[in-house]
């Protein structure tokens, strides 16, 4: 019995380790996406800027 129990546990913590690790990848290259969207804006304004 407690070999099963064992075994739930091991399967349900590598199930959310995986789900953890998504998550984190997911936020992580929102955030990146975010900041190159920042300086491709500040870009945009200082080429726009130069060119008047």
């Amino acid at each position: 019995m407690d070999n099963l129990i064992n075994q739930h546990i091991f399967k349900v913590g590598i199930g959310l380790a995986i789900l953890l690790s998504f998550i984190v990848y997911g936020i992580t290259k929102d955030l990146r996406l975010q900041k190159q969207l920042k300086i491709d804006r500040k870009n945009k304004t200082e080429a726009e800027k130069s060119r008047k």
